[in-house]
């Protein structure tokens, strides 16, 4: 039967745990405040949904991946939802 390690040399070192932000994520950030500045939504009950915002921004990366294959049927479906996507993520301004 093998040991468990005891001593803290058989551990691997500690990993910075600060998370990166990811480039959808930047992107996201980038179009919330374009978007807030230039609407002049600046209250916190119209607030952008980052998730969904982000879900759309990909599924736009898929869509473009499927047209350079050659798919151009599945690249529009999957452009048109991330479009939908993005667009019901934004603010309305009816509340």
């Amino acid at each position: 039967m093998s040991q468990l390690p005891t001593s803290s040399a058989d551990y691997p070192p500690p990993y910075n745990n600060a998370k990166q932000k990811s480039t959808y994520s930047q992107l996201v950030d980038k179009l919330i405040d374009t978007t807030t500045s230039k609407l002049g939504y600046h209250s916190t009950s119209r607030s952008v949904d980052r998730k969904s915002l982000s879900q759309g921004v990909k599924l736009v990366e898929i869509a473009v991946d499927e047209f350079e294959t050659g798919n151009e049927a599945i690249g529009l479906d999957v452009y048109l939802a991330g479009l939908d996507k993005i667009i019901m993520a934004l603010p309305s301004k009816i509340q």
